[in-house]
């Protein structure tokens, strides 16, 4: 119950943050936080709206498709970095 919740985090979906505004209202001893990487999530979509930003991400998109594309190459890269490459779409931030 209320005695044992102290923090609620969600996304910020309108119907969490109603649902949420009420709960708190209801229980003013239970804290409502929107979730951080949601809300860095939505600002980086944003930013990624500006041209400048739009036209890197494009590039950057680009490359990326390219050494998923073409198997050896891919391989090759991923040996030199030590590591995976980051596909695109792994985030909302690309959409």
């Amino acid at each position: 119950g209320p005695k044992v919740v102290v923090q609620i985090v969600t996304d910020n979906g309108l119907n969490y943050k109603k649902a949420c505004k009420d709960l708190v209202k209801e229980h003013p001893e239970i804290y409502w936080q929107p979730c951080a990487a949601h809300t860095i999530n939505l600002m980086l979509k944003d930013i990624g709206k500006f041209h400048e930003v739009a036209r890197v991400l494009k590039s950057a998109k680009k490359i990326s498709s390219f050494f998923y594309n073409h198997n050896r190459l891919h391989a090759d890269m991923g040996d030199k970095i030590g590591g995976e490459l980051i596909h695109p779409n792994t985030t909302q931030l690309f959409y």
